[in-house]
């Protein structure tokens, strides 16, 4: 296998999250991994929307994997084997979504690994999911982890009309403009002007559906009304959340010749042979396996956390990362994209102040 492609493609971003285009205007100075980790400070003369009872969120960093893999090249494999075939369409509507993503470089594989989940997504049954922990290759990291919670009609009801309340549904703009785009106000010395950077990307469903992509560094200089629902989200959290239980996983899977002196675990003998599965994977299309069985016992396996783990099967070594499949996702979809705004009824009953 020396001839094998390697897997992941060491890049440099920074704070993955959500799959959103950069704005692209003309660099002025480019910013650095570690202004990424700082926390944004709030401008004098913008309008801050503060919450009752939503605690702060907490900042998480992301890490780009040192090593790489190899990958096989397929071959044919048993006919009884599964099959990347089964549909799987969308069975929740996205009600609310927030996230920060995006920017140049890197490897498809990285969705695999939790890149491109949202912060929360909050659907219209009420079901909303959280990724929480910080992006991660190895085994001996946690890496992401999603986790599940449900809100009421009435919790639904007070967020839909607070986000209604700030006017954010008759803001003109979605931020594809850059730095001219309608969602920024005016702009001081302190900005640091750059592209190429990761965007926050708020979706807010229903009758009025709206959706505003914020570069990164320029979130302190939108306009309040978007201001005041960028902080409503980006703070947004539940009490008690479980973690999420996926209907179904897709499986990314490379046979390693040098394992890099990690351990590996016993693959299950439950679930599908590695090497039977391995022939079903399309690494151009970065396109893994789907799983519909046995998905509990898989996210046991990985301590319901995305990261890369290495399993031994006979005289061969694996390396296995395993995805959930969120409710609204597909498998023909993977590597995940990004959530669209769209216009549907609300299934709850909301009374709106009249906007002015």
């Amino acid at each position: 296998m020396k001839s094998a492609r390697i897997l992941l493609t060491l890049f440099v971003f920074a704070m993955i999250d959500a799959s959103c285009q950069p704005a692209t205007e003309p660099p002025v100075a480019l910013p650095t991994a570690q202004s990424l980790a700082e926390p944004i400070p709030t401008p004098t003369d913008a309008v801050v929307f503060t919450p009752t009872a939503l605690p702060a969120a907490t900042a998480t960093q992301t890490r780009i994997p040192a090593t790489a893999t190899k990958t096989p090249t397929p071959t044919p494999g048993p006919a009884n084997t599964p099959s990347l075939t089964p549909t799987l369409e969308p069975t929740k509507p996205v009600f609310i979504s927030f996230s920060l993503g995006g920017g140049d470089g890197g490897s498809p594989v990285r969705y695999y690994l939790g890149a491109g989940v949202p912060d929360f997504t909050l659907y219209a049954d009420g079901q909303i999911i959280f990724r929480e922990g910080n992006y991660s290759f190895y085994d001996d990291d946690e890496g992401y982890i999603l986790r599940e919670s449900y809100l009421t009609d009435g919790e639904m009801c007070a967020l839909y009309s607070t986000i209604h309340d700030t006017g954010f549904f008759e803001v003109e703009g979605e931020g594809w403009a850059g730095v001219d785009d309608p969602i920024y106000g005016e702009f001081d010395d302190n900005v640091v002007f750059s592209e190429g950077g990761p965007s926050y990307v708020i979706i807010v469903n229903g009758p009025t559906p709206k959706e505003v992509h914020i570069y990164y560094a320029y979130a302190n200089y939108t306009i309040p009304e978007v201001k005041a629902v960028f902080d409503l989200l980006h703070h947004f959290t539940v009490n008690t959340t479980t973690p999420f239980q996926p209907d179904s996983v897709m499986l990314w899977i490379d046979e390693v010749v040098e394992p890099e002196g990690q351990s590996a675990h016993d693959w299950p003998a439950i679930l599908p042979l590695l090497s039977n599965l391995l022939p079903l994977m399309d690494y151009e299309s970065y396109k893994g396996v789907l799983i519909l069985e046995n998905v509990d016992i898989l996210m046991e396996l990985f301590d319901y956390h995305l990261k890369a783990q290495l399993f031994s099967e006979g005289d061969h070594l694996y390396q296995v990362i395993a995805s959930p499949l969120l409710p609204h996702e597909r498998s023909q979809d993977y590597p995940r994209g990004s959530n669209v705004a769209a216009e549907f009824k609300l299934p709850f009953a909301c009374d709106l102040a009249p906007s002015e």
